[in-house]
């Protein structure tokens, strides 16, 4: 099966998401992941401007990834009942914009380490937003995240253990900031991974474009061939990372030959 690979709007941020889509569209990068920055950027009014961009070429937009992540753990993960209500209808409109625009995916960040919860309240809350996710036609990928009870190996050994169809993202850049190998993580996360951030990295920096670092992207295929065929991986960097668009265009021929 062909690898169908792409690029994050988040790379191009703090550029609004339009114009980096448009970008993409125009360039014929296969696919994105919409890194949606504010409440109307998955308005009816901005879902319209978008299908308008995409019918202009062949890009697919793959996942969501919500601005509302930085408080998760305030929204989804407290033990204040009312607020986790208020906080899941909120999701709800992800959801809704996901499946509308023909996404397969919301990204989860989750709880932060620190205050955590208890990791029974964290299944019960993550099995409650990802039935709703299914119930609109889309899957709650859970991604590995420094700081985040999510950054810990174990935890997602358990979570992986206690929750027979969850699904995760395995972020590279975030599994060497946590300590580990990523293959360790996608040993760990196995054929549930669905979703992919990529990056490289080498012995200095933690995050570079693919291609000029000293990961192993072919290892990566090979491991993911074997474990779930259907996964979406993209290119997800901070604006610092790369020096212009043709760095990333670069760095997406460079993965995008790799089977």
């Amino acid at each position: 099966m062909k690898i169908q690979w792409g690029i994050s709007t988040a790379c191009m941020y703090p550029q609004p998401i339009e114009k980096t889509l448009q970008l993409y569209v125009e360039s014929g990068i296969s696919s994105t992941e919409l890194f949606v920055n504010t409440c109307s950027e998955f308005s009816p009014a901005f879902l319209r401007k978008y299908k308008a961009i995409l019918k202009r070429g062949e890009t697919q937009v793959v996942s969501i990834h919500p601005f509302t992540s930085a408080i998760e753990g305030l929204l989804l993960f407290s033990e204040y009942k009312r607020r986790f209500s208020e906080g899941l209808e909120f999701y709800k409109k992800y959801f809704n914009f996901a499946a509308e625009i023909g996404a397969k995916f919301v990204v989860l960040h989750g709880c932060p380490k620190f205050p955590g919860v208890p990791e029974e309240l964290y299944w019960e809350r993550y099995g409650q937003l990802h039935r709703q996710a299914i119930s609109q036609g889309i899957k709650l990928a859970q991604e590995n995240v420094v700081r985040h009870m999510s950054g810990d190996l174990e935890m997602l050994r358990r979570m992986r253990e206690n929750i027979p169809d969850v699904c995760f993202v395995l972020d590279i850049k975030q599994a060497v900031r946590c300590g580990y190998d990523p293959f360790e993580v996608l040993d760990v996360m196995g054929e549930r991974i669905v979703h992919l951030h990529i990056s490289d990295h080498s012995a200095e920096y933690d995050c570079l474009p693919p291609g000029k670092g000293e990961f192993n992207f072919g290892k990566l295929v090979n491991k993911l061939q074997v474990l779930n065929k259907h996964f979406t991986p993209v290119i997800e960097l901070y604006r610092a990372n790369y020096i212009n668009f043709q760095d990333l265009i670069n760095s997406y021929n460079f993965i995008r030959i790799i089977e």
